[in-house]
C-alpha cells in the first residue's frame, strides 16, 4: 500500500494539484479553502444569493464581542440574548446583500488591485513601514477573519460606501429650502411653564408601619449588606519608574531625537483673510455681482480702504462689521474656490471676483503665518521627558512580568513580592463589587478582587493593569452579604414610599393643571390655585441657557397657538418633577441675520437629511422587491 501511495504521489496529476495548492496557500493562506468548500449550509437566500450559516455564526460572535467590550470590564455574557442577536445579525447581512446587489446592478465596483493596495498600505499591517504577512494573518485571526473573508468584507464595505455616497452626497438643495429651514432653526418662542415637584406634596403623605413592613418583606434581596472585602495590594506605575535618574537620556540621545523630530516635522500655513461678499439672488445675477466687485476693486486701487468698503457693502453679516476679516484660517476650512484664490495671493494682494456657493467675493490676504519647528533649547525639556517616559514604559513591561511571576511563586502572601521589588504593601477597606475608594474606583481592580481564586481561595491576584499602573492584590478580609433587619432599613423604606406617592401626586396635579390651561381658564388663576408662579422664557431659542432642556424640547414640539386653541403640554424633568409648558407666540427666524458659516451649516445639514431620506427610500424599495428566504436553523450559543 505504501508503495502505491508513493507511486501515485509521483504522478503528473498529483504534482499539478500540489503545485496549485501551494500557489493558493501562498497567495491566500489556509482561508483559501473557503473558495473551494461549498458544504456550509445557507442561513438565508436573497435573490438567489446565499448567506451561509458559517458567515452568520462568525458575524454573530464578532457582534457579541463588540457588545461585551462596550459593556465594560466584568461584563456578564449571560445578559446578551443570543437568539435575538442572531436574528439582528441575519437582518443586517440580508440588508447588506440587498444593497451590494443594487450597487453591482448600478455598475459600482472596487477592483481587487485597489483592495490589495489598501490592505498593504494599512499601517496596522506594517512593520517598519512595510507590509508584514504574518502580522496581517495574526490580526485577522484575532478578529475572526481569514484573508479571503476579510478581503471580501473590505470589498463589500467600499462598494457600499460608493452606493451610499452616490445617493447621500448628491441631493440638490434650493435657496428657498435653505431659507425655510434657516427660519425654522433660528425660530424663537415665548414660553411659560409651571413646575410641580414632589417636595410640594411630601408633607401631605403618611405611610403606615404595615406598609413599610409589607414593602420590606416583598423586597428582601434589596436589603442585604454588600459583598465587601478589605484588600492588601502593591502598585507599580510608569510615573514612579520615570523618576529614576538612571533612566535619564544622554545629551547625545536628546539631540538625536530632536533631529529626527525636526526632519519629520511638516510646517502648516494659516492665512488671515478678509472678504467682501455680494450675494447672488433673484435681484442680482452673478455677472452683476462680478461687475460691482470689479468697480469696488478699482476704487480700492485708487485709494479706497478695503475694510471701510467691506463694512458698508459686504453682505456677510458675520464679518462685515469687522471689515470683512475672517481671522486666521487653515486649509480645508473654507469653500474650495474661495480657498484656492486666497492661497494664490500675496499679503496685501486683492483677488479678482471669485464665485462660491455663497455668492461672489473680493478676497484680501492680511497675513500669512507659517508654523516653524522649535529650537533645540526650547524643546529639550519635552524631549527629555518623552525619552524618560519611553524608557520607563520599557522597564514597566519587564517589571510587570516579574510581578506576575512573584505573585504566582508565593500565592498566599505579598511580603516576599514586596521585599524583592521594593514596592510597599498598601491597604484599603470596604471595597464592594460596585464601589471603592481610589484606586479601586476602577471596575477592573474590583473585578480582580472578587474572582474566585482571590476572594474564596485566598490567592494573590494576577497582575491587573490600569492606565500605565499595575497591581497585585490579595483579600485580607471578606464580609459576605447578610440580611439587614427591618429596624435598620425602616426609615429608608418610609422615605422611599413617601417619595413615590409625592411623585405620583405631582404628576397627577400637573395633568390637572394642563387640562385647566387647555380649557381656557385664566393662567393667573391656575397658578394661584397651586400656590405657584409661572416662569417665563420670552423669545427662547432651542439653545437658550437656564431653561431645562426638556421644557425647551416640549415647547418647540407644540403647534402654533391660535385664538381658539392654546398650545400646552406636560413633560417629565427628572427628580420626580413634572412641568406644564405653554407657548404664547412663535417668532420665525431671520435668514439675513445668519453668518456665512451658519448658512453653510444649514445647507450641509439639510443636504445630509435629504440624502438620508433618499437613501432610506431607495433601500425600502429594494427590500420590498427582494426575494428573501430565511432558512431557520438555530446556531449554537457561544460558550
Amino acid at each position: 500500500m505504501l508503495q502505491k501511495m508513493r507511486e501515485h504521489s509521483q504522478s503528473t496529476a498529483t504534482k499539478l494539484l500540489l503545485g496549485l495548492l501551494i500557489i493558493v496557500f501562498t497567495m491566500f493562506g489556509f482561508g483559501a479553502f473557503e473558495a473551494f468548500m461549498k458544504t456550509d449550509p445557507p442561513a438565508a437566500k436573497v435573490d438567489g444569493v446565499e448567506i451561509s450559516q458559517g458567515q452568520l455564526a462568525m458575524e454573530t460572535d464578532r457582534q457579541r464581542q463588540r457588545i461585551l467590550a462596550q459593556m465594560g470590564e466584568g461584563a456578564n455574557p449571560d445578559l446578551i440574548d443570543t437568539k435575538l442577536l442572531q436574528k439582528s445579525v441575519l437582518d443586517g447581512l440580508i440588508n447588506q446583500t440587498i444593497l451590494i446587489g443594487a450597487a453591482h446592478d448600478m455598475g459600482l465596483r472596487v477592483s481587487d488591485a485597489e483592495v490589495d493596495r489598501i490592505i498593504v498600505e494599512n499601517p496596522q499591517f506594517q512593520v517598519d513601514g512595510k507590509f508584514d504577512a504574518d502580522l496581517y494573518r495574526r490580526l485577522l485571526a484575532n478578529a475572526g477573519h481569514t484573508p479571503v473573508s476579510f478581503k471580501a468584507e473590505l470589498t463589500n464595505n467600499f462598494t457600499l460606501a460608493q452606493l451610499t455616497g452616490a445617493v447621500r452626497e448628491t441631493p440638490f438643495v434650493t435657496d428657498a429650502e435653505i431659507r425655510a429651514v434657516a427660519r425654522l432653526i433660528t425660530q424663537t418662542r415665548d414660553i411659560a411653564y409651571l413646575v410641580f415637584a414632589p417636595e410640594q406634596f411630601k408633607s401631605q403623605v403618611t405611610v403606615a408601619d404595615a406598609d413599610v413592613e409589607a414593602f420590606y418583606q416583598a423586597h428582601l434581596p434589596d436589603f442585604m449588606t454588600p459583598d465587601t472585602v478589605d484588600i492588601d495590594f502593591v502598585q507599580l506605575t510608569v510615573d514612579d519608574l520615570a523618576k529614576d535618574d538612571a533612566l535619564a537620556p544622554s545629551e547625545e540621545m536628546v539631540l538625536a531625537q530632536y533631529e529626527t523630530d525636526a526632519k519629520a516635522f511638516k510646517p502648516s500655513e494659516r492665512r488671515q483673510v478678509a472678504h467682501i461678499l455680494l450675494q447672488v439672488n433673484a435681484s442680482r445675477s452673478e455677472s452683476a455681482a462680478r461687475a460691482e466687485l470689479a468697480t469696488i476693486k478699482a476704487n480700492i486701487a485708487n485709494g479706497g480702504r478695503f475694510e471701510d468698503i467691506a463694512r458698508k457693502v459686504s453682505e456677510d453679516p458675520g464679518s462685515a462689521t469687522s471689515g470683512g476679516d475672517l481671522g486666521l484660517v487653515s486649509p480645508g476650512a473654507l469653500d474650495p474656490a474661495f480657498e484656492q484664490s486666497a492661497w494664490s495671493l500675496e499679503v496685501g494682494q486683492i483677488s479678482d471676483p471669485v464665485k462660491s456657493e455663497f455668492g461672489v467675493h473680493l478676497i484680501k490676504v492680511l497675513a500669512i503665518q507659517t508654523d516653524e519647528y522649535g529650537s533645540f533649547d526650547s524643546l529639550r525639556p519635552q524631549i527629555i521627558s518623552r525619552l524618560r517616559e519611553q524608557a520607563a514604559e520599557e522597564k514597566f513591561r519587564v517589571k510587570v512580568r516579574e510581578l506576575d511571576e512573584l505573585a504566582f511563586e508565593t500565592p498566599d502572601e505579598l511580603t516576599h513580592l514586596s521585599e524583592v521589588t521594593g514596592l510597599p504593601i498598601q491597604h484599603i477597606a470596604g471595597v464592594t463589587q460596585t464601589d471603592g475608594l481610589p484606586p479601586f474606583d476602577v471596575a477592573a481592580l474590583r473585578t480582580a478582587a472578587f474572582t474566585d481564586d482571590v476572594v474564596s481561595k485566598g490567592f494573590n491576584s494576577r497582575v491587573t493593569e490600569v492606565d500605565n499602573r499595575a497591581y497585585v492584590l490579595r483579600v485580607k478580609e471578606h464580609r459576605a452579604p447578610v440580611q439587614r433587619s427591618l429596624a435598620e432599613v425602616s426609615a429608608e423604606i418610609r422615605t422611599r414610599l413617601i417619595d413615590e406617592v409625592a411623585t405620583d401626586r405631582a404628576r397627577e396635579t400637573a395633568a390637572e393643571a394642563m387640562t385647566r390651561v387647555a380649557s381656557g381658564e385664566g393662567v393667573a388663576t391656575i397658578a394661584a390655585a397651586y400656590a405657584l408662579e409661572w416662569q417665563r422664557a420670552p423669545a427662547a431659542s432651542r439653545g437658550t441657557p437656564g431653561v431645562d432642556r426638556e421644557i425647551i424640547k416640549s415647547a418647540f414640539e407644540l403647534a402654533r397657538p391660535t385664538d381658539e386653541l392654546r398650545s400646552v403640554t406636560s413633560t417629565e424633568l427628572g427628580g420626580g418633577r413634572t412641568a406644564v409648558v405653554t407657548i404664547s407666540a412663535v417668532n420665525d427666524g431671520d435668514y439675513g441675520a445668519l453668518s456665512e458659516t451658519d448658512r453653510s451649516g444649514v445647507q450641509t445639514q439639510l443636504a445630509r437629511r435629504i440624502g438620508d431620506e433618499e437613501f432610506t427610500a431607495l433601500f425600502t424599495t429594494l427590500r420590498d422587491s427582494a426575494s428573501i428566504d430565511r432558512i431557520h436553523r438555530e446556531l449554537p450559543v457561544p460558550e
